[in-house]
C-alpha cells in the first residue's frame, strides 16, 4: 500500500533487531504464533557473541562451583533438556538437523575434587545432571596413566553453533534482511520516544517506511548505539569482555570439559572442533579468557601454552599454531557489574530491549518477550506477507579458524 508519493509504507507486527541466536529463536517462536515479523540485521548473522561461542548448552554447575545454588544456577536448570527436545523435533523449534559435537561436557580437577564440591555435587538437586566418569569410561584425553584427578560427566550437550544458525534460518530466510545503520536504514521517532518506523533505502527502489506494533532490540552490543542514536530511556548494557584462545593442532583427541580449580570459575573450558584438513582445534574460555584481557596476544598465548602443561602434562601440542579472539559479551547492566542471573527483556514505550546473557537462555528470553507481546496485548493483526524489494538476506557467519590454512 502506498500513502503519498515520497514512501512507501508497510506494516508487520514485530519488528526484530538484531540476527545472533536470541533474534533468530525469537523469530521462529513468533512465527508459529502468527506473527507477521521481520528481522534486521546489519552484519552476518550471529557474526558477533553467537559464532564465538563455545556451544554449551549449559545446565548451571559451572554457577555452583563456590558450593551454593543460586539464581544462575537455577534459571538455565532446565536449558539442557529444552534444547534436547528441539533436537528430537520435539519442542518448539524443530532443530533435528544440528550437529551435536558432543553429548555431554565434563568436568575434571587435577586432583581429587574438594570433598564440599564432592558432596555438594552428591545432592539430590544435581541428579541426573552430574555424575562421576568411571575409568573404563574416560574420554581419550583422560585415558593417560597420568590423570590423577576427578571426572565427572555433565548433563550438557554442545553444539556446532554454525549449524543452529543455519537451521534457525531456514524456516524463515525471506523474512530476513541485511541493513546498514549507516547508509541505508535509520529509526525515527516521536517526541515521546515512540518508534514511528523505520526508514529502508535501496539503491534501486523508493523508501520504505517499516512499521510495527513493536520493535525488538536483539542486536547484543548492538542495543546500545540504536539506543543512543534514538536518544532513547532505557536500560543501560554493561560489556564483559573476554580474550579467547584456540589452537589448530594434530593431537588426535576431542575435549569437552571445564577444569576447576579453588576458584568458583572455571580455570579453563575446552570445546573441540574437527577441521577439513584433519586438524582440530580446541577453542579455551573460563577464566583463562576472563583474566586474559589484562594481557596482549603474546602474553594471553603464552599464559594458555603454560595453563595447558599445568592442567594437562601429558599432552604434546608440538607444531601447534595458536590464536586469540577477543569478545565483548552484552549484557544488562548489573549493580557492581555483577554478571546477571538470566535472561532479560524490558519493554520501553512501543519497543523491547532484551539480552539473552547466554545462548544456551534464548528460549528464555523469547519466552520473556512473549510475555511482554501478551501482557501489551498485542496480538498477530497484519497477516499479509511481503517481500522488502531491494533489500536481501545477509550470510551466516563461520568460526574464524575455517578461514586460516
Amino acid at each position: 500500500m502506498v500513502e503519498g508519493s515520497a514512501a512507501e509504507r508497510l506494516q508487520v507486527d514485530i519488528v526484530i533487531i538484531g540476527g545472533g541466536v536470541a533474534g533468530l529463536w525469537l523469530l521462529n517462536r513468533l512465527g508459529s504464533k502468527n506473527y507477521n515479523t521481520i528481522l534486521l540485521e546489519c552484519g552476518e548473522l550471529g557474526c558477533e557473541q553467537t559464532i564465538k561461542s563455545q556451544g554449551i548448552i549449559h545446565g548451571g554447575v559451572k554457577y555452583a562451583l563456590d558450593g551454593t545454588y543460586g539464581k544462575a544456577a537455577d534459571s538455565i536448570a532446565k536449558m539442557p533438556s529444552r534444547w534436547r527436545k528441539c533436537i528430537e523435533g520435539k519442542g518448539e523449534i524443530d532443530l533435528k538437523a544440528i550437529k551435536i559435537l558432543s553429548e555431554h561436557q565434563y568436568l575434571w580437577s587435577t586432583h581429587k575434587l574438594p570433598s564440599y564440591l564432592a558432596d555438594f555435587f552428591a545432592n539430590k538437586i544435581f541428579r541426573g545432571r552430574v555424575e562421576p566418569v568411571p575409568s573404563i569410561e574416560y574420554p581419550t584425553v583422560f585415558q593417560s596413566p597420568n590423570f590423577k584427578g576427578s571426572l565427572y560427566r555433565l548433563n550438557e550437550i554442545v553444539l556446532d553453533v554454525a549449524s543452529v544458525i543455519s537451521e534457525l534460518v531456514k524456516p524463515h530466510n525471506n523474512r530476513i534482511y541485511k541493513v546498514d545503520w549507516r547508509k541505508n536504514a535509520r529509526m525515527e521517532v516521536d517526541k515521546n520516544g515512540e518508534i514511528l518506523h523505520i526508514k529502508l533505502k535501496s539503491s534501486s527502489k523508493p523508501v520504505v517506511c517499516l512499521r510495527a506494533q513493536r520493535y525488538v532490540f536483539a542486536a547484543g552490543i548492538g542495543n546500545e548505539s540504536l539506543l543512543h542514536e534514538m536518544s532513547k530511556k532505557g536500560p543501560t548494557m554493561q560489556r564483559r569482555p573476554l580474550h579467547m584462545v584456540w589452537v589448530k593442532h594434530r593431537y588426535n583427541a576431542d575435549l569437552f570439559a571445564h577444569c576447576v580449580g579453588a576458584s568458583s570459575k572455571p580455570r579453563v573450558t575446552i570445546t573441540s572442533y574437527r577441521l577439513q584438513d584433519g586438524s582440530i582445534v580446541w577453542y579455551l574460555g573460563g577464566d583463562i579468557a576472563e583474566s586474559g584481557v589484562k594481557r596482549d596476544t603474546s602474553a594471553q598465548i603464552q599464559a594458555a601454552k603454560k595453563e595447558l602443561q599445568t592442567i594437562l602434562p601429558w599432552v604434546t601440542l608440538q607444531g601447534a599454531q595458536w590464536y586469540t579472539l577477543n569478545i565483548e559479551r552484552a549484557e544488562p547492566a548489573q549493580r557492581f557489574r555483577k554478571r546477571p542471573d538470566t535472561a532479560f527483556a524490558k519493554a520501553v514505550k512501543n519497543s523491547i530491549v532484551a539480552w539473552p546473557t547466554k545462548m544456551a537462555l534464548s528460549p528464555i528470553l523469547a519466552d520473556e518477550i512473549i510475555q511482554l507481546l501478551n501482557k501489551a496485548k498485542i496480538e498477530p493483526l497484519h497477516p499479509e506477507f511481503f517481500m522488502l524489494e531491494g533489500f536481501y538476506p545477509p550470510n551466516a557467519a563461520k568460526p574464524v579458524w575455517e578461514d586460516i590454512p
